[in-house]
C-alpha cells in the first residue's frame, strides 16, 4: 500500500479514478496553504493574516477548489475511458 502513496503524492500519478479524487485534493490543500502563508510577512495588524489563518483558510480553499476540479477531471475521464469502449 505504500507505494500507492508514493505513487499518488510524490510522484502525482494516479491511475483510476479514486485515486484521481484523492490525489488532486490533496494537492490543492498543500497549494493552497502554501500560497496561504505568502501573505503572512506582509502586515501582523489585521486579524486574517495572523498564524496560522491564512495558511488554514488556503488549504481550504484550495481543497475546496481542487475537488471541484477533481470531478470534472473524474468526469472527463470516464467519459473518455467509455468512448474507448465503444471503439
Amino acid at each position: 500500500k505504500s507505494e500507492a502513496w508514493i505513487r499518488l503524492f510524490a510522484r502525482s500519478s494516479p491511475e483510476s479514478l479514486p485515486e484521481i479524487a484523492v490525489c488532486i485534493p490533496g494537492h490543492g490543500a498543500i497549494l493552497g496553504a502554501w500560497l496561504g502563508a505568502w501573505v503572512i510577512p506582509l502586515d501582523w495588524d489585521r486579524p486574517w493574516q495572523v498564524w496560522p489563518n491564512s495558511c488554514v483558510m488556503g488549504a481550504i480553499y484550495g481543497y475546496a477548489v481542487a475537488s471541484v476540479l477533481s470531478c470534472i477531471v473524474s468526469a472527463l475521464y470516464s467519459n473518455n475511458k467509455k468512448k474507448v469502449k465503444e471503439t
